[in-house]
Formats: C-alpha cells, sequence, structure tokens
C-alpha cells in the first residue's frame, strides 16, 4: 500500500432498512475502526411499516434519504446490509467501491435493476455471504461475479449463520481497505473518458 493511500482517510456511507441489535453492531464496528465522522448510516428505526401496502413510497423514501447522506458524506466505499444493498444500487452520485453483506438477490439480482443500474459501473465490490443463510442466494452471487471483470468484483464466503453480521472488526477492516485500495488500483489502468467513476472520490479533502 502507498504512503499516499495509507494518509487519506476513508469515509463510510452505511446503508440499512431498519434499525436493529444487528445493524446498530455493524455500525459501531465501523465507528471504531474509521471514527464517528467518517462513518455516517441510514438510520430508519420504525419496523411497523406495512411494507406490502407502502413498499414503493418507502423504497423512495429511502432512496432519497441515502441520496442525502451520500451528498453529505461525499462517501469513497458503501457498506450495505441485505436490503440496504438495494439502496447502494440506487444512488444517483459517482460509483464507489461497495462491501455487500447478505444482498437479498429477489430485488438485487432482478432483470429490471440490471437493466437500469450496470453493476459493471462499479469499480470494485466484494459479496459477503454465510453457507447456512438458507434466505440470501449464493449461487445467484456466484453466477454474477462469474459474468462479470473476474478483478473488480469477488465473493467472500463465510461459514457461519445469521450472525454472519456480527464478525468482528478486523473482518469488516480488511474487506473495507481491500475495495478501497483495489479500487484505486483499478482506476490507475483507466483513463477518465472510459468510466464513470468519479476519481475527486478518492482524494483527500481540501
Amino acid at each position: 500500500m502507498s504512503p499516499r493511500l495509507s494518509m487519506e482517510p476513508i469515509k463510510i456511507l452505511y446503508l440499512h432498512i431498519y434499525e436493529d441489535s444487528k445493524t446498530k453492531k455493524i455500525r459501531s464496528l465501523l465507528e471504531e475502526i474509521y471514527g464517528k465522522d467518517n462513518v455516517i448510516s441510514s438510520k430508519d428505526k420504525s419496523r411497523t411499516i406495512d411494507i406490502l401496502i407502502l413498499i414503493f413510497v418507502y423504497t423512495l423514501c429511502l432512496c432519497c434519504i441515502a441520496n442525502k447522506l451520500f451528498e453529505k458524506l461525499n462517501p469513497n466505499v458503501i457498506v450495505a446490509y441485505q436490503f440496504g444493498c438495494i439502496l447502494a444500487m440506487h444512488l444517483s452520485g459517482p460509483r464507489v467501491p461497495m462491501l455487500l453483506i447478505s444482498p437479498v438477490q429477489e430485488n438485487f439480482f432482478s432483470a429490471r435493476v440490471r437493466k437500469e443500474v450496470p453493476i459493471a459501473d462499479f469499480p470494485y465490490i466484494i459479496f459477503v455471504h454465510s453457507t447456512l443463510d438458507r434466505k440470501r442466494n449464493l449461487n445467484k452471487t456466484l453466477q454474477l461475479v462469474e459474468s462479470l471483470d473476474k478483478e473488480k468484483y469477488r465473493v467472500e464466503i463465510i461459514n457461519e449463520g445469521y450472525n454472519l453480521e456480527l464478525l468482528n472488526k478486523s473482518d469488516y477492516k480488511n474487506w473495507i481497505d481491500e475495495v478501497y485500495a483495489q479500487s484505486i488500483q483499478h482506476m490507475t489502468t483507466r483513463s477518465k473518458s472510459e468510466t464513470t467513476i468519479d476519481e475527486d472520490m478518492f482524494k483527500p479533502d481540501a
């Protein structure tokens, strides 16, 4: 890792749909590693909304909130958990590297989303999956990565169950540092005219 990279703070936008003990734990780990000032989170504490009736409006509102948070922090890494991965794919800002934890395939891998959001535009993504999680389909993620540039995407397979998101902070640090470093390395091999990635996202603040 270059001296320039090691001196630049990593700023993280952490996306999730609702607030519970698991999402709080992930945010706490991220803040402990990178500092509270460098982590901003989508926090919606209401779990009583009737998702079947209000899902469309609810998702639109959360996307608006996520975009506002993106503008506020100007992050160079996104961490998303389960349904938060859907929000991550619909941000209107520049493409930045992502750590996607237990992504929800039913929506994330739909043909409509794949058509609207070119996944190949993102500089680097790590998908984190559990071998024991029956709700998030590992095979769909593997198929997706097989169809993309292997140098920009990979799957981290963990032999854990539903406590996957409660791994220790060294796991999160290693993954986040990897997506950040690999993104910078990837951008050095491509000209600005060949990508929608904003290189200014990886420069230190003035």
